[in-house]
C-alpha cells in the first residue's frame, strides 16, 4: 500500500517518528503492558520507515547505478 503512493517522504518521517518516540517514552514509565504497546509501535514504525526508505532510494537512484547503490547499502 505504501509503495503505490506517490508521496513517501511523509510516510518515512512518520515511520521515524513512530520508531523514536515510543523508545523515548519507554524510559518514562515502568508499566509492562505499556512497554509492550510502545514496542509494538516501534515495530510498526520500523516497518514503515524501511519500506518507504527503500522505495525512495529506488526512485531517486538512476537505473544505471542502482545495483552499485544497493551493493554499498
Amino acid at each position: 500500500m505504501l509503495v503505490g503512493r506517490g508521496r513517501l517522504a511523509g510516510d518515512f518521517g512518520l515511520g521515524v517518528l513512530l520508531f523514536g518516540l515510543p523508545l523515548a517514552l519507554l524510559a518514562a514509565w515502568r508499566s509492562e503492558a505499556l512497554a509492550l504497546v510502545l514496542l509494538a509501535a516501534v515495530g510498526i514504525g520500523n516497518t514503515v520507515a524501511d519500506v518507504s526508505g527503500m522505495t525512495l532510494l529506488q526512485r531517486v537512484t538512476p537505473p544505471a547505478v542502482i545495483g552499485r547503490v544497493f551493493g554499498v547499502l
